[in-house]
């Protein structure tokens, strides 16, 4: 059996129901997305706090050749950004800055072949330059 420090918390989560333990299912599936994602990307990595260490993050992704591998930890960051936008604890700034890593990780996820040529229009855009700087 696999020492716990490599068991994913849904799986602890399971041996812990199965003795008995009463859990609730959305901190269980809260710590296993983030989980996850940390074993595939550090928590340096997946720090958003400015637009200039979402654009690193992306150009970091798009150059990893293993983008099939990395597609459930993208669709889990994902469904994770677009909780920030639903939450009413979330700022104007945070809510922005999650819509549009939102629309990275949607391009990326559909084709990242392009992605990189699609990144380098976004981020010459306007509109991008208006909510983010250059």
């Amino acid at each position: 059996m696999a020492n716990e420090a490599s068991q994913s918390p849904a799986a602890i989560a399971r041996t812990q129901a199965d003795d008995g333990a009463q859990l609730t299912h959305p901190d269980v599936l809260e710590a296993d997305v983030r989980w996850r994602l940390e074993r595939l990307f550090t928590a340096e990595e997946l720090n958003f706090e400015t637009p200039a260490a979402a654009v690193d993050w992306m150009n970091n992704l798009s150059r990893r050749p293993d983008h099939e591998r990395l597609r459930p930890a993208v669709l889990s960051l994902k469904r994770e950004l677009e909780a920030v936008l639903a939450s009413k604890r979330s700022t104007q700034k945070d809510r922005h800055l999650a819509r549009e890593v939102s629309q990275w990780l949607t391009v990326w996820l559909q084709n990242p072949a392009i992605f990189d040529d699609w990144f380098e229009l976004r981020r010459n855009t306007g509109e991008f330059i208006q909510l983010f700087g250059s």
